[in-house]
């Protein structure tokens, strides 16, 4: 039995890696012999959940809401092992596997007598090509076996490919974390302090230096910002209202709202920023100037024998260029990069959520509270910081050492050096968990000291922490794990072999045979030149989008993120804690709810019909003939039941 072989090999390895002791090692191996076919992923799990229990019996979990927490973290682990291992040994079904691999080698091998040279000559000018390399086979031969091994690489991500991921790296980081958190971190923090912005409550906007001014970013605005009711005059100067800022993410949302009239689009082909025309006039330019030189190398320094040869080129290449795969690669390809885009934004970690959990579970006035919900809101913002330093070149930029963030009050200099010595140790990976340690350490202490009523809101806040971790992980595989470089090729390749070949394809020629002339001279290519602008527009899409965290137009604005997060997270726990409005009756305490909410009698709407609301039932299909036994009254039972008794007894 090979698996039982290598279960039980692996065993004296983790031994000596110091993830296994000798006797545990003996009762897995024991476990083996008795049930040698089925993983024992699950055993750690087991007697984790055990030493959990006996934790609590002997006072080191304060509370059974905590052991049932810890227990459910466990089971989420073991539902992910077990989850992988399914993964590992259900694969995508045999068959479909080897229709592709056999529909891909046929093809290419078919190609390959498809595609050799014939010794006879073409009825098209009567001229045949002898060519000594077969051009486009091998650009077809390129895609789709390109293709299949995309499918190769990624079918098993924890092979020994260049794209797999790097497990062995992950243990190693798993044990230090872990060890680090629950051992060397457990229950310390940096000192409180007050941070920088204490007195004002929060900063009107993070620090920039004079390098870095060119980064200032512009809050997004909505699609109804610049809708005016009533004008009213601005109280902010020109000067004032865009200097210094960067404008980054294109929105058109507002000039799209009502569809009417002619081309609701079409007044959307008139912008520059992030544009199509920004992005593909090189590649045009490039394009164009190399189609006149073909043009004019044809029509005036050619001669007669060399026109047969170009003429029989640009035949070859208008015959086989539709063979380029380019809108089924292409269009795959821009699908998983645009849900990979969507899907990054909405990893991006947003910590209001948990500024109101801890404005609303860790109370006081004093000094003391204050200083404990600010400093937790400000561990998260630096968190979600570090993350997108590591991710985002203007960010990187903005902040470039550590002392940078101490400068914009995000990290104070002791919580500076704590995380300088981690780096001396531990220089690779990143440090934004840290901070998140951190801020746990503080809700426990403030636990501790009466400043949180329950356990409850204990594990409500630690749930929050570790769900933005989560988020700011997942973050990072994105920046570190991406679409496969090949696949990337293949589609690179395809779009810019395409847009090669039409250049000579669509190259304007003369013929002396009757119906084969072309009947314009057209001195542009108009339609060449479109189809080069849907098919590298739609590659420059793809370019735009796989990293949105650069220096794009459409590319998200971090900065102005990292500025937002600690102002509205120092708003909400600090000038807003337990504050609200004075509570009155509104205007309809007495009829207890609205008929309708005034308005503008021009935008009143009705209300939205349901689908069968219309719908005429006629009046003989109306009646339904019931199928039930007929009525049957209890009463009317017992009372004949009773008549019944009584004649029998009489009648005795």
């Amino acid at each position: 039995m090979k698996e039982d072989v290598n279960e039980t090999n692996y065993s004296p390895q983790l031994v000596e890696a110091g993830l296994l002791t000798d006797n545990e090692r003996a009762i897995i191996a024991n476990m083996n012999e008795r049930f040698p076919r089925t993983s024992k992923h699950w055993m750690p799990i087991v007697w984790a959940a055990s030493i959990v229990t006996r934790a609590r019996k002997e006072g080191r979990i304060r509370d059974d809401f905590a052991v049932k927490s810890m227990i459910d973290e466990l089971n989420k682990v073991r539902l992910k092992c077990g989850i992988l291992s399914e993964y590992n040994t259900i694969s995508i079904p045999l068959v479909y596997t080897q229709v592709v691999t056999i529909a891909v080698y046929s093809y290419c091998f078919a190609t390959i007598m498809g595609s050799q040279w014939r010794d006879y000559d073409d009825e098209i000018n009567g001229f045949s090509i002898p060519l000594n390399f077969p051009f486009f086979a091998t650009l077809q031969f390129f895609f789709y076996m390109g293709w299949l091994k995309v499918a190769e690489v990624l079918i098993n991500p924890f092979g020994k490919d260049d794209e797999d991921f790097e497990v062995n790296w992950m243990v190693d980081r798993y044990l230090q974390e872990t060890y680090m958190i629950v051992d060397f971190m457990h229950d310390e923090h940096p000192e409180l302090v007050k941070d920088q912005y204490w007195d004002q409550v929060f900063p009107s906007e993070l620090p920039y230096t004079e390098e870095t001014k060119e980064f200032r970013e512009q809050p997004p605005k909505s699609s109804t910002a610049d809708i005016e009711v009533q004008k009213t005059p601005s109280k902010t100067s020109v000067d004032n209202k865009t200097v210094g800022c960067n404008k980054m993410t294109v929105t058109y949302t507002a000039e799209v709202a009502t569809c009417r009239g002619f081309g609701c689009f079409l007044k959307l082909l008139l912008r520059w920023r992030g544009s199509i025309y920004k992005l593909v006039w090189v590649d045009l330019v490039t394009y164009l100037s190399a189609y006149y030189a073909l043009n004019f190398l044809y029509r005036f320094y050619l001669d007669d024998e060399q026109k047969k040869i170009f003429v029989g080129l640009v035949l070859y290449a208008s015959l086989y260029t539709k063979y380029i795969p380019i809108s089924f690669v292409l269009g795959f390809y821009v699908t998983i990069v645009v849900k990979r885009w969507w899907e990054q934004y909405t990893t991006i970690p947003k910590p209001n959520s948990i500024s109101l959990f801890v404005s609303s579970y860790i109370i006081g006035q004093d000094e003391r509270g204050r200083l404990m919900r600010r400093t937790i809101v400000r561990y998260v913002c630096l968190c979600i910081t570090m993350v997108l330093i590591r991710v985002a070149p203007r960010v990187k930029k903005r902040f470039p050492t550590l002392q940078r963030l101490v400068e914009a009050g995000l990290l104070t200099d002791s919580e500076r050096t704590i995380i300088a010595k981690m780096d001396e140790r531990f220089p690779r990976p990143s440090k934004h968990w840290m901070p998140i340690v951190w801020a746990a350490s503080i809700v426990t202490r403030a636990r501790k000291e009466g400043l949180i009523r329950d356990d409850f809101a204990v594990k409500t806040l630690i749930d929050q922490l570790n769900s933005l971790r989560d988020s700011a992980s997942i973050l990072l595989k994105y920046d570190t794990i991406t679409i496969p470089l090949v696949y990337t090729q293949v589609v690179t390749l395809a779009v810019y072999s395409y847009c090669a070949a039409n250049i000579l394809a669509s190259q304007w020629f003369e013929s002396s045979d009757e119906g084969k002339d072309q009947a314009l001279d057209v001195y542009f290519p108009f339609f060449s030149t479109l189809q080069f602008f849907f098919y590298m527009g739609w590659l420059k899409v793809a370019e735009v989008l796989i990293n949105p965290f650069g220096e794009d137009d459409e590319d998200f604005e971090v900065n102005w993120m990292i500025d937002e997060n600690l102002k509205g997270c120092y708003m909400i726990v600090d000038e807003m804690h337990h504050e609200h409005p004075e509570l009155m009756k509104d205007q309809y305490w007495d009829e207890v709810f609205p008929n309708e909410l005034p308005g503008a009698e021009e935008f009143h709407e009705q209300h939205p019909e349901a689908s069968t609301s219309k719908l005429e039932i006629p009046e003989a299909e109306a009646h339904l003939t019931s199928k039930l036994p007929p009525k049957i009254i209890v009463d009317d039972m017992v009372r004949a039941n009773n008549q019944r008794l009584k004649k029998e007894f009489f009648c005795c």
